[in-house]
């Protein structure tokens, strides 16, 4: 779900959101480590 959810951040990113690309790179990052 994570990596879903990532995929829709990515492209409002791509927007005008960079810095909220690199918050959401974390969380992923850190919920694919967990799970």
């Amino acid at each position: 779900m994570k990596f879903g959810e990532s995929e829709g951040m990515l492209l409002a990113a791509d927007n005008d959101e960079k810095v909220y690309l690199i918050e959401i790179d974390k969380d992923v990052i850190n919920g694919a480590k967990i799970r």
